[in-house]
């Protein structure tokens, strides 16, 4: 209430109701931080490719979402190259895939959406059920919404 309101004014009680009832705005998600705390761990790791491969694909994840997407799209790109290469570490190859996807949609690229179609489909092939899942939410997410 207004300090200069009578109690029981209804214009009062109304816009203070008003102020309480408005939602606060949600700031804008930083992501730097995430970016920091996952390339302090990627710089922990050993030096074995495969060691650093989770960390690199969560490092990438933080530069898409903070807006440093192209340079996260190439660094993904180069990850998942590198896992189809070597053709042992599939389920980590979906995992890049997935990152990937969900960066190239988020960058505005059509790619992104047939990338998350392949790997939802190889995903539930060799019963990765999970990627499979977050796949498909993924375009879900990127789906425009039906006015009812």
């Amino acid at each position: 209430m207004r300090p200069s309101a009578k109690r029981g004014d209804p214009s009062a009680c109304a816009e203070a109701w008003g102020a309480r009832a408005r939602p606060k705005r949600p700031a804008l998600l930083d992501f730097s931080a995430a970016e920091r705390v996952a390339r302090g761990a990627l710089a922990a790791m050993g030096s074995e490719f495969i060691d650093r491969v989770p960390a690199s694909i969560e490092v990438a994840r933080a530069m898409a979402a903070n807006g440093q997407r192209a340079k996260a799209i190439a660094d993904l790109r180069r990850i998942l190259g590198e896992l189809e290469a070597n053709g042992s570490y599939r389920l980590f190859a979906f995992q890049a895939a997935l990152a990937l996807g969900e960066a190239e949609l988020a960058a505005g690229m059509p790619a992104g959406k047939a990338r998350l179609h392949r790997l939802e489909e190889e995903a539930k092939s060799r019963e990765c059920f999970r990627i499979a899942r977050l796949a498909r939410e993924a375009l879900d997410r990127d789906r425009p919404k039906r006015r009812e």
